[in-house]
């Protein structure tokens, strides 16, 4: 048991010293590497270069603390040069001033200015004279259709009393353009006056009325017309002769005008006979 526990503690030696030994190389290796590392950051001192004074030159201000050495031929012969004076320097020129240039832009610039309103002023006055050009031609667009309403209104006028304001002929009381037939449409038609002496149209202004819902055709429509002494017109039918429109809506509607047509009563009188013309000239 002895010689056991020698071994052991023999070994526990040994390996304390080791681990001794380990440790103190450890630190070493350690102390060595935080050395350089301290070393290398030390910041060297800058070095401060030496100046040498020298006494150079004969200006007051150059001159230093001690007089160069020499003897005194050399100081009278060398006679002390006059400082000669710079000679003056041009003054340099003004820089240009910009202010020319600047007003000159701003010159172009109320130019432009002007420029766009005159143009802006020449194209509002344009755009007038053309807007009175246009509510001219209106303007007498209207007077035209105007006056073609009042020639068509006067020939139809005229057109009715040359168809009721008979003349003397052989052939007795007789309206302009009329032909001796019977009353047709009249029960019984006998032989009427076929003049319309001393009627007059009391509707509508003196005018026949006017046929409605007319379409966009042009020509004439003769409406031959019976009216009795109460002033009615008792019965209309379209005349073919001079007749110039086929259409049978306008025929019927000038034939419901001519119906519609009041002349003035003669008490006692007789049926007469005339004619009405109308005039389509719808664009």
């Amino acid at each position: 048991m002895n010689v056991e526990q020698q071994r052991r503690q023999a070994g526990l030696k040994r390996n304390l010293k080791a681990l001794g030994i380990t440790l103190l190389l450890h630190a070493f290796l350690l102390g060595m590497l935080l050395w350089f590392t301290v070393r290398a950051n030390v910041p060297e001192k800058p070095q401060i270069p030496e100046l040498v004074l020298i006494n150079a030159g004969n200006v007051d201000l150059s001159a230093g603390e001690l007089e160069p050495l020499g003897s005194l031929q050399e100081h009278q012969d060398v006679a002390p040069r006059e400082a000669v004076p710079n000679p003056p320097q041009p003054k340099p020129a003004p820089a240009p001033e910009r202010m020319p240039k600047i007003e000159k832009l701003v010159t172009q610039n109320n130019s432009n200015q002007i420029s766009a309103a005159e143009l802006e002023a020449a194209k509002r006055k344009k755009e007038e004279e053309r807007q009175r050009v246009l509510e001219e031609e209106r303007k007498r667009k209207e007077r035209e259709e105007q006056e073609k309403r009042e020639r068509i209104r006067r020939e139809v006028g005229s057109n009715v009393a040359g168809a009721f304001n008979g003349q003397k002929t052989n052939s007795g009381n007789q309206g302009t353009g009329m032909e001796a037939k019977g009353n047709q449409g009249v029960p019984g038609g006998s032989g009427d006056s076929y003049s319309l002496d001393g009627r007059t149209i009391i509707t509508n202004g003196g005018y026949p009325t006017r046929p409605n819902n007319v379409k966009a055709i042009r020509g004439k429509i003769r409406v031959r017309i019976v009216v009795n002494n109460q002033g009615q017109v008792t019965d209309a039918w379209v005349e073919p002769q001079g007749t110039q429109i086929s259409d049978p809506d306008m025929r019927n509607a000038a034939v419901k005008a001519a119906k519609a047509t009041r002349f003035n009563k003669i008490p006692g009188g007789t049926d007469q006979r005339g004619i009405i013309t109308y005039l389509f000239d719808v664009q």
